[in-house]
């Protein structure tokens, strides 16, 4: 079976990590041929000796290099490679020269040793641009297929959302609208049902416009701009249809904060949930805002039942919180997306207490 390999590696039958030792080796090899030239020549220069080992040891000395900041494993061989083709080349060369020179090998051979290890030197160097190229060009590739996965992840999220907005949306408004009119029209016998239709329908509508809300949150590219903070949490105050004896109050300065259109939605949110999860007869939902150099601390506060300590933290992360923990993740997504961060902890002397941190915009 015929077998290829890429340019500068060694057939797999040589280890990664032989491979590389084997390069480590080489230079070492050159440094004793140095060493055993001076002890077996008394008259033998140190200095020309250590000249001639040197680049040997820095052949070793460039792989240790290179093994630790570079190069991976698995370019091990292709290091070894070119080391042998640096070493064979300029050696070669030199022993030929020596040889039609007719010049004895003892006399040449610091000459011999320097070339080689100077061969051996310039193919760690050479390997390892060679195995950085590599890796750089596979990450190019590796950013190039994950930005193309994340392209092709928003094309179908786009696509959930408009489905959700104009199919599945569309018909649990036809479904309301039908239970609202033979409830108006019925004689009473079926009001609790047509009742839970009612609730069951508008929780179903919340959940789709989060949702609906959490995919554009994600996946369209919402250049932060200057908002109202007071005009935003008026029009939010203003999309929610309190329940009799619901109380909303407000207290937010006007300044303005860095954001865009969902922030609106983010404070509509936080407001419906301390309508919509209390336990009194009289509840009273609190928006109020505070002014600092940087950044505006917005805290929405209710007076219900309150968010036990284990889940305060669970609450912000998607999973199985009902709409509620939807609501909250969405929340947390948009305002960590201004730059901002979100914190949740209990109201006294009950109750719960989101507060968003936005940053300001400049003046």
């Amino acid at each position: 079976m015929a077998s290829s390999h890429a340019a500068g590696e060694l057939p797999d039958a040589v280890p990664e990590e032989a491979a590389g030792w084997a390069v480590a080796a080489l230079g070492l090899a050159l440094v004793t041929v140095g060493v055993a030239y001076l002890a077996a020549s008394p008259d033998a220069a140190l200095f020309d000796t250590a000249i001639a080992s040197l680049p040997g040891a820095a052949t070793t000395g460039l792989w240790f290099l290179s093994r630790r900041l570079w190069s991976e494993p698995e370019h091990q061989p292709r290091l070894l490679r070119w080391t042998l083709i640096g070493g064979t080349i300029l050696g070669g060369l030199i022993l030929v020269v020596v040889l039609v020179q007719g010049t004895g090998l003892r006399e040449s051979l610091l000459l011999l040793q320097f070339m080689t290890g100077v061969g051996t030197a310039a193919g760690v160097a050479i390997g390892t641009s060679e195995a950085r190229s590599v890796e750089a060009a596979r990450r190019a590739e590796r950013a190039r297929v994950s930005a193309e996965h994340v392209r092709e992840e928003r094309d179908r999220l786009r696509f959930l959302n408009n489905l959700l907005r104009h199919n599945v949306l569309n018909k649990v408004q036809i479904i309301r609208a039908y239970t609202r009119d033979v409830s108006e029209r019925h004689d009473g016998e079926f009001d609790d049902e047509l009742e839970t239709t009612m609730e069951q329908t508008q929780e179903i509508a919340e959940l789709i416009e989060n949702v609906r809300h959490l995919v554009q949150a994600t996946t369209d590219d919402r250049p932060a701009r200057a908002v109202d903070l007071q005009a935003a949490v008026a029009a939010a105050i203003d999309s929610v249809e309190p329940e009799a004896g619901v109380t909303i109050e407000t207290d937010v300065p006007a300044v303005e904060v860095r954001g865009d259109d969902l922030l609106k939605y983010v404070v509509e949110n936080l407001v419906r949930n301390g309508v919509q999860h209390h336990d009194r007869d009289d509840p009273t939902v609190r928006v109020r805002a505070t002014v600092e150099d940087e950044s505006v601390r917005l805290y929405v506060t209710d007076d219900g039942p309150g968010i036990p300590n284990g889940r305060k933290e669970d609450v912000l992360t998607p999973g199985e919180h009902g709409d509620s923990g939807l609501g909250l993740h969405l929340v947390r997504t948009v305002v960590e997306g201004y730059g901002g961060g979100v914190a949740i902890r209990d109201n006294e002397p009950r109750g719960t207490v989101v507060e968003l941190t936005l940053p300001r915009t400049e003046e």
